[in-house]
Parts: C-alpha cells; sequence; structure tokens
C-alpha cells in the first residue's frame, strides 16, 4: 500500500464529468457536496481487483449510511470518447452487478493530464481518495487493500461522517 501524499491531500478534488453505467451525467465532486465519499480512479483495467479489494469492505461497513458513498471512476483517453464510447460502457456493464450501475463513472478524459493532477504515478494502479463533504481530499492511497488500510479508511470516514452508515448511488 502506497503513502499518503501531501501533495493531493487536503486538495480540493478536480472536476471530473461523465456518467454512470446507468446513464446519468455526474460531476464529481460537485455532485457528492455533503457527503463522505470514497473515489476510486483507474486508467487501466488490470487495476480492477484493487478496487474491489477496497470497495467491498467499505461498502458492508457503511451499508445503509445515505452519507457516505463509494465511486469507482474509470478514465479513459478521450479519443475513444466519440467512436468506442458506447462500445466501452457496454462491455463494463457486463459481469457487473446492475445495482453497482450508478456507482460507476466513465470519463473520457485525458488520461496523462488526470494523472498528473491526482498524483498517479504508476498507471497501472488503482488510486482511491477520500472527499469530505466539501469535496476536499482528506485521505489518499493506492494499490490493494490490507488490514491496516481498511482500518484506516473506516476511521477517517467514521469521522468526517460523524456516524457509522454506507456506501448509495448518485
Amino acid at each position: 500500500m502506497a503513502g499518503i501524499s501531501a501533495e493531493v491531500v487536503e486538495a480540493r478534488f478536480p472536476l471530473l464529468s461523465g456518467h454512470t453505467l446507468e446513464g446519468r451525467k455526474v460531476i464529481l465532486p460537485k455532485d457528492l457536496k455533503g457527503m463522505v465519499a470514497l473515489i476510486a480512479v483507474a486508467v487501466q483495467r488490470g487495476a480492477q481487483s484493487m478496487i474491489d479489494s477496497w470497495r467491498t469492505p467499505f461498502e458492508e461497513e457503511f451499508a445503509g449510511d445515505p452519507k457516505i458513498a463509494f465511486y469507482e471512476v474509470p478514465v479513459i483517453e478521450k479519443e475513444n470518447e466519440l467512436f468506442l464510447g458506447g462500445v466501452i460502457n457496454a462491455g463494463m456493464r457486463e459481469g457487473i452487478d446492475p445495482a453497482k450501475y450508478g456507482s460507476i463513472i466513465t470519463v473520457f478524459e485525458n488520461t496523462k493530464r488526470i494523472r498528473k493532477v491526482l498524483g498517479m504515478d504508476d498507471p497501472s494502479r488503482a488510486y482511491l481518495y477520500l472527499l469530505d463533504q466539501e469535496g476536499t481530499v482528506r485521505w489518499r492511497v493506492s494499490g490493494f487493500a490490507d488490514r491496516g488500510g481498511i482500518e484506516e479508511i473506516i476511521t477517517v470516514t467514521r469521522r468526517l461522517a460523524g456516524s457509522g452508515g454506507a456506501a448509495r448511488n448518485l
């Protein structure tokens, strides 16, 4: 598990516009105002198992709390949107529980720019950002979850939310 990056923590999460697998437009972090959200960002498909290693325990811990959310954000090169956007989203929907469609936000953007802005040094890794109710990054990690990381994210999330509870969709 990678350490926390001082350059990204305490910074406002950048505006990212995308669509959920349900087809709804979402602007992060604007559309999350008032919620504590764990955002998993990846630019390569191979990072999915890393995302799942965080998502499952996070959602189990906070099930039912409408003030806490988990979102998965695959970032795909902007040039692929026009001709392949629909095919890419259709492919992502296959094999995914439809109940999670609202929490997966596909963003077509310049991946190098996103990686730079978010401090994503290794494109093969998933990066997770815990946002407070105002969209400020309060915690950051990359790679696979481990016991210490899960305990830490749960503690920080509870402190930020002032409760206990679960991921909800936009």
